[in-house]
């Protein structure tokens, strides 16, 4: 602790997502979130603070990058009154045939470098859940968004005959 009183920190930087995009190869993204989702590289700075008993404590920060981009993730919920007058929505969706409601919209041309970053940190509970999903081509996530066709997000809308427990 300084003489004034202050806190000292002693600050060790941490950067999420160090890997810089080396290619422009891209691929196609599935999500089950009906919303979407936004991918952020995040920034982070471990540090230690002491109290004013001197005693060191560890505490960590995370904010979004500042020098890294954000893709936002197109979910699968379809907005039926836009439909019914003939709007479609402007990104594919593989709708679900045993879920309503259900089923993964697709987002196309997110570089390949940051989505293998993003689902290491930041999104990687997501990804190993299955509801976050990439591949080279757009027939391969529709395929493997068909093999998932079952599998729940706990989003999806309520079956107001069926309300559940």
């Amino acid at each position: 602790m300084s003489d004034a009183g202050t806190a000292d920190l002693t600050r060790k930087r941490v950067t999420l997502g160090e890997k810089e995009a080396t290619g422009t190869e891209t691929v196609t993204v599935g999500c089950k979130m009906p919303n979407g989702i936004l991918m952020v590289l995040y920034e982070s700075v471990e540090e230690t603070v002491y109290d004013q008993n001197g005693v060191a404590h560890r505490q960590k920060r995370s904010w979004p990058h500042p020098d890294k981009p954000t893709y936002t993730l197109n979910g699968c919920a379809l907005d039926v009154g836009a439909m019914q007058k003939g709007i479609l929505p402007e990104y594919p969706v593989v709708q679900s045939r045993s879920i309503p409601g259900g089923g993964a919209g697709l987002t196309h041309g997110i570089p390949k470098d940051f989505y293998d970053t993003w689902a290491e940190t930041t999104g990687r509970d997501l990804v190993s859940k299955g509801l976050v999903f990439a591949a080279k081509t757009e027939s391969s996530v529709r395929a493997i968004a068909r093999e998932r066709d079952a599998m729940k997000t706990g989003m999806e809308p309520i079956d107001p005959s069926k309300p559940g427990e």
